[in-house]
């Protein structure tokens, strides 16, 4: 599912991020962002959900940063998906989506999902 690692030894791999929010503001000031603090980095930028687990299981990123409300496969499916991988990344949630619903009652269930699979 994941990527076999190709690195030579002594040769780094540039930290790979993928960025899913379907605003092009959004993406585009995490890509200036992170291009500001790391060089070679690479972003892969999605504004749907089906097209940014496409890229999940095909490689593993370093960090995921993601939105609560997207097109596509939801978030929660998501992360579900995410944390049955071998190697899960790491993820931030950023949502100006109601806080309420996102932090109040899905993000609590965030830490269930990674500790039912280690």
């Amino acid at each position: 599912m994941n990527q076999q690692n190709t690195q030579q030894p002594g040769e780094t791999q540039p930290l790979r991020i993928v960025v899913l929010d379907d605003e092009d503001l959004v993406r585009e000031w995490f890509g200036i962002v992170m291009h500001t603090l790391y060089q070679g980095i690479e972003i892969a930028e999605f504004t749907d959900g089906d097209a940014a687990w496409a890229e999940l299981s095909r490689q593993t990123p370093d960090l995921l940063i993601t939105d609560y409300k997207h097109q596509g496969m939801g978030c929660e499916e998501l992360l579900t998906r995410l944390a049955g991988m071998k190697r899960p990344c790491p993820v931030i949630l950023a949502s100006g989506y109601e806080a309420t619903q996102v932090f109040g009652q899905f993000a609590p269930t965030i830490p269930r999902l990674w500790r039912a699979n280690t």
